[in-house]
């Protein structure tokens, strides 16, 4: 409800519930929330349609392997043709870092081979996306042990 900025339900303490507008935040004292509430929302969002485009680039180095005996393009250009979706393409060029050049499906699962470079810079983390092409979002404190770039926004 509260994203469609039309308002939402609100449970108050005397336990009835009652529908508030955006126009009726502050009179509750939920301004704050709200806009807090707010982004979340929006970095729930980003964090969501970043795995999702790391999950099929995960997919393009799949076939892009198979056909080229088990190997991980050196640079991302040679994928484009297995990510079908421009969008996604176009969003993985701007925001993954490919770390994955010269590795081999046969080597540890747990390598990472891109991170979303943007939610890195952000400071709370960042999603990666590794060998065995599952995607995991990796919390701030763990960066270095997955040999990820520390955290800027420390």
């Amino acid at each position: 409800l509260l994203a469609t900025g039309k308002g939402t339900d609100v449970l108050f303490l005397d336990t009835h519930i009652d529908f508030v507008t955006p126009e009726e935040f502050s009179k509750y004292g939920l301004t704050e929330g709200i806009e807090a509430i707010k982004q979340k929302n929006d970095e729930m969002s980003q964090r969501a349609w970043s795995e999702r485009c790391l999950d099929r680039l995960g997919r393009g180095l799949l076939i892009y392997g198979n056909e080229n005996q088990d190997r991980l393009p050196q640079s991302l250009e040679e994928i484009k043709k297995h990510i079908p979706r421009e969008e996604q393409y176009q969003w993985i060029v701007e925001n993954v870092q490919y770390v994955g050049a010269g590795l081999k499906f046969s080597q540890s699962p747990d390598l990472v081979v891109a991170y979303d470079k943007t939610l890195l810079a952000a400071g709370r983390g960042t999603n990666a996306l590794f060998l065995d092409t599952h995607v995991e979002f990796v919390e701030p404190e763990r960066l270095a042990e997955r040999g990820l770039p520390p955290n800027p926004g420390k």
